[in-house]
């Protein structure tokens, strides 16, 4: 089997039980960082528009299975978002860890935002969210963003190593 293949496989199940198991034991006041939308976000500004809406979409689409929110939205604001950014790619260095908080902290935003939107337009008056989930996850989101940074580029480079040397974060070591 290709190992890109096995990767994203991997990736796409681990990211979505980390999230599912973490949201639990990492939460702040009942907010917690949304790990799936660092990830779709990470590999967006990897890998481009086409990796951020597929991955966005995958894990949107398991978090509309598994939450009480309007089916599709989220599905829907993944893969705008890894779309929105994947346009980033090559333009700015994700390794930096200003680039990284402002692009999840505005796409945090967004997401919330975008969900507010879906809710009140078919639903009416959006009654889920509280005003600490609106207003802290983007931050929370934000603070845990330079650590999943760290951690998803380890990962990659796990599978995507050149012979002989390990390339983590875009450096050759």
């Amino acid at each position: 089997m290709n190992n890109s293949i096995v990767f994203w496989v991997i990736t796409i199940f681990i990211g979505f039980a980390l999230q599912i198991t973490l949201s639990g034991t990492i939460d702040i006041v009942g907010v917690f960082p949304n790990i799936l939308l660092l990830a779709t976000i990470f590999f967006s500004v990897r890998g481009g528009p086409v990796i951020g809406e597929l991955t966005g979409f995958i894990w949107g689409l398991f978090c509309d299975i598994t939450s009480l929110s309007l089916f599709g939205s989220q599905c829907f604001m993944f893969t705008i978002i890894g779309y929105m950014v994947g346009h980033l790619h090559g333009k700015i260095d994700e390794r930096m860890m200003t680039a990284q908080i402002v692009v999840v902290f505005l796409m945090s935003v967004f997401y919330l935002l975008g969900l507010l939107f879906f809710e009140y337009l078919f639903e009416g008056i959006p009654q889920r969210f509280h005003i600490g989930m609106t207003f802290l996850q983007p931050v929370y989101t934000t603070l845990a963003c330079p650590i999943l940074f760290l951690f998803l580029s380890w990962w990659y480079a796990l599978f995507h190593r050149t012979p002989g040397k390990i390339r983590l974060a875009g450096y050759m070591q």
